[in-house]
């Protein structure tokens, strides 16, 4: 992350990603967001309901196994295992 003062307006910081930090989000988005997304896909059903009851239904499922259990559980299926 850059922090640069506006020459300007000395209140105010510019915040910038290096070229890490967009590398580090461009792989959030493309590895990491779809994995999320299919573990909360597999939690919640796709029946009509409330948001308040997906939610609820994603508060159980991440009660019997987290995010990062259910990523390692897609790969293991992925590659065969």
């Amino acid at each position: 992350m850059i922090l640069k003062k506006d020459e300007k307006d000395r209140r105010k910081r510019i915040i910038a990603l290096t070229d890490t930090g967009r590398e580090i989000v461009e792989n959030g988005r493309s590895v990491i967001w779809p994995q999320i997304e299919a573990c909360v896909k597999e939690i919640v059903s796709s029946e009509p309901v409330s948001l308040l009851e997906h939610l609820s239904y994603l508060e159980e499922g991440l009660r019997s196994a987290s995010f990062k259990q259910r990523v390692d559980a897609q790969k293991r299926a992925q590659s065969g295992e």
